[in-house]
């Protein structure tokens, strides 16, 4: 017996709406971050709790706040940080030397850090 959630849903229905420029390069940008075609990515945020009209149209922050797409960025950021830890740590539980790559990696992290921390002073 098939459960609902093995039957392949079936997308018969479309919906079109209007988008200036901007708009459009800013969704495309977030779908992509999100790896996500632009349908999946406008369906995902229409039926789940993330509201699409918080993260396109949120003006500018103000001094020490931080934007929804910067959010997002620093979400990606943080994944990317909990894998390398797992990573570490179990090089260090199996005696495993650092890879020669690691030292100018991180000189290119803290780059980007210092530039994302000048972007917020005013």
């Amino acid at each position: 017996m098939q459960t609902s959630s093995s039957i392949l849903k079936i997308r018969n229905h479309v919906i079109r709406y209007r988008v200036s420029d901007e708009e459009l390069a800013r969704i495309t940008a977030l779908a992509g971050l999100e790896g996500f075609t632009l349908s999946k990515f406008s369906r995902t945020r229409a039926l789940w709790d993330r509201i699409l009209s918080e993260v396109v149209t949120t003006p500018q922050p103000a001094y020490g706040e931080i934007s929804p797409g910067d959010r997002l960025i620093a979400d990606q950021i943080r994944r990317v940080g909990v894998n390398i830890n797992q990573i570490a740590h179990v090089q260090n539980m199996l005696g495993v030397p650092a890879p020669p790559e690691l030292g100018p990696l991180l000189l290119e992290i803290r780059r980007y850090m210092d530039l994302v921390r000048a972007s917020q002073e005013p």
